[in-house]
């Protein structure tokens, strides 16, 4: 997926879940670039002035996957105020923004990704 591509995907899903007040940077980033390792990408807000940061790992993913990605860090802007400090709520509350990303794309592709 090309860089241009990943912005209009971010747009289509910034307009859809309602965070056009936002100002959001999107960009692929490489592993190095990650907090954690083990990320494929990552979402920092600054709640204050409705800013923030998505990261992408650039990778071999298709492009349902990364568009998946993309949904998944908009949601924790949606629920940035929400995440639960305790490790298990947070784990489910991380669960719950993976299924609901997969039903979004899914609801845009009328089917299963």
């Amino acid at each position: 997926m090309t860089s241009r591509r990943l912005n209009q995907l971010s747009c289509y899903w910034k307009k859809k879940l309602g965070q056009q007040d936002w100002s959001i940077i999107i960009s692929f980033v490489d592993i190095q670039d990650m907090h954690q390792s083990d990320n494929v990408g990552e979402c920092l807000v600054q709640l204050c002035d409705k800013s923030g940061v998505i990261k992408i790992l650039r990778d071999n993913a298709s492009d349902h996957e990364i568009e998946w990605r993309i949904i998944h860090e908009y949601l924790h802007v949606v629920f940035c105020d929400l995440v639960p400090r305790d490790k298990i709520k947070a784990q489910l509350f991380e669960a719950g923004i993976d299924r609901t990303a997969r039903t979004l794309i899914g609801f845009k592709y009328g089917k299963k990704i």
